[in-house]
């Protein structure tokens, strides 16, 4: 199955003193690609929220290529690389639509009970649809 995309424009309030997209809004773009996928995916995050779970970033890494600039349009992939019990690692690559590679980042997304923030297991739903996301499980 190819990766989860989404699309969209860099705004001009994204972009910093030196005219491009400023570094820590990139985690913005993620988290939006992030809540699309879940979205298309027919999972509803806030029914999770209710149900106790937060599911919150526990280590991000990413490797800048190119800038983007205002008002570009850019195409985010995603998609689930490995699952744990508890864990999902989601790797990202951001482009410029028809060109270049912007960005590459894997976050290490963990499943936690939002009253004490210990780790809590996948909700089931939500496991079987990240698993059919997952290449290995295509393999």
């Amino acid at each position: 199955m190819p990766p989860f995309t989404y699309r969209f424009r860099a705004r001009p309030y994204d972009c910093d003193a030196y005219g491009h997209v400023n570094n820590a809004v990139y985690l913005h773009y993620l988290e939006m690609g992030r809540l699309e996928l879940v979205r298309a995916q027919g999972l509803d995050y806030q029914q999770l929220v209710v149900q106790g779970f937060g599911i919150w970033v526990a280590q991000a890494q990413l490797t800048f290529l190119a800038p983007a600039l205002p008002e570009e349009e850019l195409e985010l992939e995603i998609f689930p690389s490995h699952l744990g019990a508890a864990t999902v690692e989601m790797s990202h690559r951001l482009y410029h639509v028809g060109g270049s590679a912007v960005l590459t980042a894997v976050l290490k997304l963990a499943f936690v009970a939002t009253g004490n923030g210990r780790p809590r297991r996948w909700p089931e739903p939500w496991r079987k649809a990240f698993e059919a996301l997952t290449p290995a499980s295509h393999a």
